[in-house]
């Protein structure tokens, strides 16, 4: 909470998990004081929004506010955001443009999608736990369910795997692909990631990867 209180820019995000994600992603990436007066704070859900934007407004108006939010909170936010005069009339678009993006359908499903099933079963080998995933995958409750579904399932099903597998996944996202010089035959599929790093290192936000995407192509 001190570091809070120093911070220009509060990244509010919705919990442990997601917390885990973009501190990781800001520790690899970041040089010098690139993410100096950052923080990533979890509110511990979006019930909690509303409280938070109202007290941050009340007592530190100066700090920017911006945040990550899963697809089916998006509603609890941007009402939160028009309640405290954080914009007006807010649909998707306008929610970015003031830094507040919505994963879809959360952050877990995204960080899969960047990576692919191969990917991410190639990270849940390198924890030691592939068996584990093989074993809930051969159980008669997962049949007809899509790969996607097991591993979202597998990641869930025990306390704490959902922060150990935030980190994993953004870790082999980081050596998967260069994220700060962006190669011509740029991914769509890494797009996630780079918006991640928008909101914890550029004040452009997503934009402002996009700008230097095309001067580096």
């Amino acid at each position: 909470m001190e570091a809070a209180a120093r911070a220009g820019t509060v990244i509010i995000v919705e919990g442990q998990s997601d917390k885990v994600a973009l501190e990781t992603l800001a520790q690899r990436r970041a040089s010098g004081n690139a993410g100096a007066g950052v923080v990533i704070m979890a509110i511990g859900g979006a019930h909690a929004i509303g409280r938070f934007l109202v007290t941050w407004r009340r007592e530190r108006s100066e700090v920017v506010l911006r945040g990550l939010c899963d697809e089916r909170e998006e509603p609890d936010f941007r009402r939160a955001l028009e309640r405290v005069g954080i914009g007006r009339d807010l649909d998707r678009a306008g929610m970015e443009r003031l830094g507040f993006h919505v994963c879809v359908a959360d952050l877990e499903d995204e960080l899969i999608r960047a990576l692919g099933v191969e990917g991410v079963e190639r990270v849940i080998e390198a924890q030691g736990e592939l068996q584990s995933l093989r074993r809930l995958q051969a159980q008669p409750a997962q049949r007809g369910l899509s790969s996607i579904q097991h591993l979202r399932r597998f990641i869930s099903t025990r306390s704490g795997r959902k922060a150990q597998y935030a980190r994993a996944l953004v870790l082999a996202l980081v050596e998967t692909f260069s994220i700060l010089v962006l190669p011509a035959g740029y991914q769509p599929a890494i797009a996630f990631s780079l918006l991640v790093l928008a909101l914890v290192l550029l004040p452009g936000g997503i934009a402002g990867i996009f700008a230097k995407k095309h001067r580096w192509a």
